[in-house]
């Protein structure tokens, strides 16, 4: 299942990939042909002229009648591979509301993530007024990133506590350090 964070809305198994190296959109659209993704011209369209491709068949496909979020948790944006029967009461069964979530994280089963859900992003972006708070610079002119005042190298949290909107410049200038 691919999960990046917020509630598990479908399930599926993984029935075979392919990998390509090197690949053209043409070449690659064709591993995808009796699929949906095969009549998207516009998303082929998109990809550059040679890229690394990953075709993933996913069989067993089924929408959930109610989203739920785990108890397990992914380290960042990638697939989770359940295997055996405790993983698979991690990842396939809700997580209790609140006993279940760490007072320090927020997240589900008390792990500590990188990952920013959206959510969280809204609010700490909203708070700060969309702006910068170390030089107050707002879009159109720069692109605004999530800071962790303390930084998640040195043990900071991704809460909203510990988190700060700043401009490219800013994040990148100041990096793991703490101000």
């Amino acid at each position: 299942m691919k999960w990046t964070s917020g509630p598990v809305v479908a399930t599926a198994r993984v029935e075979g990939f392919r990998q390509l190296e090197a690949v053209t959109p043409e070449a690659l659209r064709v591993t995808t042909k009796g699929f949906k993704l095969y009549d998207l011209a516009d998303y082929w369209a998109s990809l550059p002229p040679v890229s690394f491709g990953l075709t993933v068949y996913l069989g067993n496909e089924e929408w959930l009648k109610e989203p739920f979020v785990p108890r397990g948790r992914s380290r960042g944006e990638s697939w989770v591979v359940v295997e055996g029967d405790g993983m698979v009461a991690d990842w396939l069964c809700g997580a209790p509301t609140d006993e279940g979530r760490s007072q320090r994280s927020g997240v589900p089963g008390g792990g500590r993530s990188r990952t920013i859900p959206l959510t969280l992003r809204f609010v700490v972006l909203r708070r700060d007024d969309f702006r910068c708070t170390y030089c107050g610079r707002r879009p159109p002119e720069v692109v605004l990133h999530l800071d962790h005042v303390v930084p998640f190298s040195a043990g900071g949290l991704t809460t909203a506590e510990n988190l700060r909107t700043a401009c490219h410049e800013c994040n990148l200038g100041k990096s793991a350090t703490t101000l």
